[in-house]
């Protein structure tokens, strides 16, 4: 993905983004041995766990606000690719429907933008899934 080609809403609201980071973590169990065997019988799967980081500059403050509040957020992450044929691109989109922010800072620096750096966690939704990743390419199936 190259500059300029992803985009984030947050609660709906589109942002500029300026950087991401994110973890997402499946917390596998490591407790599977056979007496007398360094060898797993079996992998099972923690609860997945996605944390992040980001920075953003918004157009007005209602989203530090909502971080005062203490309020959650939904993000969805879309980064476009290069067209595959007339009207469709690569596309990766990434939504958490429900996140808290764990951190928040911003740099004020003179007459430059106020980019805020921003620490988040997902949290599980009373229904659906903790994260929705959507590809579309050329390959049909996997």
């Amino acid at each position: 993905w190259h500059s300029g080609d992803a985009t984030i809403m947050i609660n709906e609201v589109q942002a500029e983004l300026r950087a991401l980071s994110m973890e997402i973590n499946n917390n596998p169990s490591t407790d599977h041995h056979v007496i007398g065997s360094r060898y797993l019988t079996r992998h099972e799967l923690g609860d997945l766990e996605i944390t992040g980081s980001m920075d953003v500059r918004f157009s007005d403050r209602s989203f530090l606000d909502s971080f005062l509040n203490d309020e959650e957020a939904s993000i969805k992450i879309i980064m476009n690719g290069d067209e595959i044929e007339a009207g469709y691109r690569n596309k990766l989109e990434l939504e958490l429907p429900r996140i808290v922010y764990s951190a928040w800072s911003g740099e004020m620096s003179g007459s430059e933008p106020i980019i805020q750096s921003i620490d988040f966690a997902a949290l599980k939704p009373s229904n659906g899934d903790v994260i929705k990743v959507t590809l579309t390419n050329q390959v049909p199936s996997y």
